[in-house]
């Protein structure tokens, strides 16, 4: 702004806002210049120092940005027809003090020399904010909102983009202007704000968003129009600001799998499910936008709980990715893609192979073992799909209880009560009698369905028929698997079991040290041990548990060693954990003990018909049964005048600690050669015992002996016999025998 007065003035005086430019005489916009402009030197006195102002006729006001782009964005002095100046008597004074003479409005003084605005606006800088789809452009001039042309404008990702594949370009949009006119505000249309924010690689960050603008994308308020300056697309401008959604997070899927043909309700924990302060900001009052995606297929239904938690339904899958991990995909605002590779399973129908024991007790609670195929992630990964055991006839359908799945092809859980169901189960089987002798003259008589009739004259007629008749068979449930909608049943998998019943064991004895394979014959013993699919088994006598018991014919027999306590004891078996509802006698047996003869001299006379050997035995609690073979053979006597040699067996039973033989005396009856002498002929017998055979445990290793004093009657006097004589009666006596008088 220069202005000319007719006289020097003080330019030190000058007071800038008391001047206004305004677009007429009277005007009807005006604008005071601001302190922000300021006097420059006057072009006939420069000062080299730029200290001094000068005086001069001539005062040059270096209008400020503020004052300019005010006056240019107020839309006059666009030319010297409505550009007009007033100022008030206090803008400045002569040299003598004298204040400048006032210039009214109304009386406003029209420019004398008017230069229009050549300069071209710039784009200083721009921020871009996706989420209510908004990008501010900032200029170093005002532009002119209705000159704004959105195809001129365009987001690339990268700051030189070679092709217009790289870049987006811009359709529509409405504009609005602040900050004077120099910031430029771009409500993008929606068709606009869905392709940024969906774009693949666009406006992702402040990394990749670049604006470049072509020439007349938007021109200046000056009457000859500027267009803004171009920002090339290969060296485009990065935004300084940039504002959208976050990627959610996903931190855990449950159940990670579910029924191929889709319908599962599948829980995601994260974060970034509602951004409720960002959506606040967004032009639309919907929530925000969620999608999930499993392997590419949107889910049909999506319901976000809170920011943190939401909840969908899987859709259907392709049958070439049954049992595959598969993708999740969380979309924020169908722009925001968050992936989690290889977290969802879609299930093939389950298959089960076996399950382990096949038996249980009626009673239910037996941990059961089911293998097979695709039963889904471990319960202890807390993402299991729904999974249902249960065990099936007919009508009846019983639930597992704690059903555990291990693994894809393990899982455990506890059978239900089978106790509302008989165990046994009624079916009619043929039955053919056997053919008899008939009566029918023809020959070719028939039988009925009893077999009771039927005739030939030969004899040889047919009286065979055909019937039926009832038998009993255990119960087999089937096991029904059920994951996720989808259900595989194993057909008569699983027999409950009555209490086991106990009928007889052989053999009923053993000896304590020694292991001794026994049987046990009964009922409801459960399946044979070697298929590896039995329940448990124990058997136990007397509380100590027979060993290797295994059931050798299904429910019939038990086998197993036992060793056990000495003394009577009882056999219980116990199936499944249940015991037996009886017990069975058991006697386990000791060593025999140690046997010998109680005394090392038996004494026998030669009247005698026999002698009695006794034996002894020194043996603890229940001592084995044993057999003992004693021979008796000469010594000093011969066999057979004085007495009968051979052997003898004798027998010590179940708690017996006494026994004998019987040796045949001959001497009596033996002729005399003469007189007998009493202890001069007496003789003597060798005793032995050459064997001891225990029923059960070792045999004695040392074998006792004794003597049998075969003592001969006196029939003369002798040193060792005496006379006896009394009135009626005389004797010989032995003088061992005879007693000492006092």
């Amino acid at each position: 702004l220069i202005l000319t007065f007719d006289e020097t003035v003080m330019a030190s005086t000058l007071a800038v806002p008391q001047i206004t430019i305004q677009d007429a005489a009277a005007s009807t916009t005006a604008h005071p210049l601001s302190a922000a402009s300021t006097i420059v030197l006057s072009p006939q006195h420069p000062d080299l120092h730029g200290t001094v102002t000068a005086d001069s006729t001539v005062i040059v006001v270096q209008l400020s940005s503020f004052d300019r782009d005010t006056i240019e964005n107020t839309r006059f002095s666009t030319t010297a027809l409505n550009t007009f100046l007033a100022l008030t008597n206090r803008t400045i004074a002569d040299m003598s003090g004298n204040p400048v003479v006032a210039i009214e409005n109304g009386s406003a003084v029209r420019v004398n020399l008017f230069t229009r605005d050549a300069n071209a606006p710039v784009v200083v800088s721009y921020t871009l904010d996706l989420i209510y789809g908004v990008f501010t452009v900032h200029f170093t001039k005002p532009v002119d909102p209705s000159s704004y042309r959105p195809t001129y404008w365009s987001f690339q990702a990268t700051a030189n983009s070679s092709s217009a594949l790289d870049r987006y370009v811009l359709t529509g949009g409405t504009t609005a202007t602040e900050d004077i006119g120099r910031t430029l505000i771009v409500t993008l249309a929606d068709e606009d704000l869905a392709a940024l924010q969906r774009h693949t690689s666009i406006a992702k960050g402040m990394n990749s968003t670049f604006l470049a603008v072509l020439p007349f994308a938007i021109t200046d308020l000056a009457q000859a129009s500027n267009n803004v300056v171009a920002v090339d697309a290969a060296a485009a401008l990065r935004t300084s600001w940039f504002l959208y959604y976050e990627h959610a997070t996903i931190a855990r899927i449950a159940p990670s799998a579910g029924n191929y043909q889709g319908g599962t309700t599948v829980y995601i924990t994260g974060a970034g499910f509602t951004q409720l302060t960002l959506r606040g900001l967004s032009r639309y009052a919907t929530p925000l936008p969620i999608t999930v995606r499993v392997d590419g297929h949107v889910a049909p239904w999506v319901d976000v709980i809170d920011d943190n938690n939401l909840v969908f339904i899987s859709p259907p899958a392709n049958e070439s990715v049954h049992d595959v991990p598969l993708t999740v995909d969380v979309i924020v605002d169908h722009a925001l893609t968050t992936s989690a590779p290889a977290t969802f399973t879609y299930l093939s129908t389950p298959v089960i192979t076996q399950i382990s024991p096949i038996a249980g007790r009626v009673a239910g609670n037996t941990l059961v073992t089911i293998t097979g195929l695709r039963f889904g992630p471990a319960t202890a990964t807390n993402s299991s799909p729904l999974i249902s055991v249960s065990f099936v006839f007919g009508d009846t359908d019983l639930p597992c209880s704690s059903v555990v799945v291990l693994s894809d092809d393990t899982l455990h859980c506890l059978t239900p009560s089978f106790e509302s169901l008989p165990l046994l189960l009624p079916v009619l089987v043929n039955t053919t009698s056997m053919p008899g002798p008939g009566i029918d003259p023809s020959g070719s008589g028939s039988g009925s369905g009893s077999g009771e009739s039927g005739s030939g004259i030969d004899g040889s007629g047919d009286n065979s028929g055909s019937g039926q008749e009832i038998e009993y068979v255990p119960l087999l449930m089937d096991l029904q698997v059920m994951i996720d909608r989808h259900s595989t049943t194993l057909v008569r998998a699983f027999r409950p079991l009555a209490r086991p019943t106990l009928l007889h064991v052989t053999p009923d004895i053993t000896f304590v040290s020694t292991p001794t394979l026994i049987n046990i014959s009964g009922a409801h013993l459960g399946p044979i041990t070697l298929t590896g699919l039995a329940p448990s088994l124990a058997v136990y006598i007397n509380g100590s548990e027979c060993i290797n018991a295994t059931v050798a014919a299904e429910d019939d027999v038990i086998q197993c060693y036992a060793l056990a306590p000495a003394g009577p004891t009882q056999i219980v078996v116990v199936v499944d954990g249940v015991p037996s509802n009886n017990s069975l006698g058991f006697i386990t047996y000791q060593p025999a003990g140690h046997i010998s003869f109680n005394d090392t001299t038996f004494y026998v006379s030669e009247n005698a018909s026999h002698a009695r050997i006794w034996l002894t035995r020194d043996a603890g609690f229940e001592p084995s049964p044993a057999v003992v073979t004693v021979r008796a053979f000469d010594g000093t006597a011969t066999s057979p005048e004085y007495f009968i040699a051979g052997t003898f067996n004798t027998t010590f039973g179940r708690r017996q600690y006494l026994a004998y033989i019987d040796v045949a005396i001959t001497a009596a009856g033996r002729m005399q050669q003469g007189d007998r002498k009493g202890v001069l002929d007496d003789r003597s017998a060798n005793l032995e015992v050459v064997a001891i055979l225990p029923q059960f445990g070792p045999s004695q290793p040392s074998l006792p002996t004794a003597d049998l004093d075969i003592m001969a009657d006196c029939r003369s006097v002798t040193s060792d016999c005496i006379f006896l004589s009394s009135p009626g009666q005389s004797m010989y006596v032995r003088a061992d025998n005879f007693p000492i008088m006092p």
